[in-house]
């Protein structure tokens, strides 16, 4: 099966001052003063359910929600940074049953409803192309690029926790984090993993965000959205839009990650297609492992794969 991913070419397309502009978005995130709202907190079988939003980039609120697991915290297991996958997000019912899956094995789990896909997140800024596809608002400008305020969200959540002002995460700030998720989840895994230094283990199944250029040529998943526009919008350039994604590209920043990545693929995805994955699996250079479903496509395979994760997690941190 790897053969295939093996041979298949991508072009090179990783902007020259790549490492400057996420220094500058890095910056950027900073300035953004660490700010937790807690909205609810109720009472559970398991601990506590708490609702919150914490302020990021655009002066945009970000949703999201603490499973508090007491035996967790009194055990002082990893916490799980769960990412949901596209127009997923926290209140859909197959997200809650996978973050409450974790819950049940003992794990706290943290998620936010990414901004503009249908949860509770808004991103209230005028952009261009406002009333179109999620990716495709603010998409004529690198600098309001939906994917730039996406990762800087999740750098932004990874940060909060780390903050030891931050009471919320009082519990949590020195454990490991797990960051975890499928899909547009295990996109966001591998990139707040690329993006900062305190992820301990990369948890990534079918992930996006790989070989966007190609994406959009072939049309594969989310990403098609960019050609509809192109239909609505004749004079869009397509050329300036596969430069500006270079900056969002897996390929070109899962080379800073430094930490384990525990992967896992269908063979037959056609909407997030393994061999491009592969391509940015080829420049991890931490331990990794990558497992790879015959006769699945976009999922359907966590029965199988969810005891691998579980064995993995507990034999990684000895617990």
């Amino acid at each position: 099966m790897i053969e295939e991913f093996i041979k298949t070419k991508i072009e090179k397309n990783c902007p020259e001052d790549l490492t400057n502009k996420w220094n500058k978005w890095l910056e950027e995130v900073k300035q953004v003063k660490n700010k937790v709202t807690i909205l609810s907190s109720e009472n559970t079988n398991y601990g506590k359910k708490i609702d919150f939003n914490f302020d990021s980039v655009n002066n945009t609120k970000i949703y999201a929600r603490l499973y508090y697991s007491t035996e967790s915290v009194s055990k002082k297991k990893p916490l799980i940074v769960f990412f949901h996958g596209s127009l997923s997000p926290m209140d859909k019912e197959w997200t809650k049953d996978d973050c409450l899956g974790w819950v049940k094995e003992n794990f706290s789990v943290v998620i936010f409803d990414a901004r503009n896909q249908g949860g509770h997140t808004i991103d209230n800024n005028e952009l261009t192309y406002n009333n179109e596809y999620y990716i495709n608002q603010g998409i004529d400008n690198l600098e309001t690029n939906y994917c730039k305020r996406l990762y800087l969200d999740g750098v932004k959540l990874i940060n909060l926790i780390k903050d030891e002002s931050i009471e919320v995460f009082s519990d949590f700030h020195s454990v490991p984090l797990i960051a975890l998720g499928g899909s547009q989840g295990g996109e966001m895994a591998l990139a707040v993993t690329s993006l900062t230094n305190d992820i301990a283990l990369c948890i990534p199944d079918i992930p996006s965000g790989c070989a966007l250029k190609e994406r959009v040529i072939y049309h594969n998943g989310k990403y098609d959205a960019i050609n509809d526009l192109k239909s609505k919008y004749p004079e869009i350039d397509l050329n300036r839009i596969y430069c500006d994604l270079g900056y969002f590209d897996l390929v070109n920043l899962v080379d800073k990650i430094n930490c384990p990545v525990f992967s896992a693929v269908g063979f037959d995805d056609d909407v997030c297609p393994p061999k491009y994955f592969y391509k940015a699996y080829e420049k991890i250079k931490t331990s990794k492992l990558l497992y790879i479903y015959g006769g699945f496509g976009h999922g359907g395979f966590d029965h199988l794969h969810r005891p691998l994760k579980l064995k993995y997690i507990k034999k990684y941190f000895n617990i």
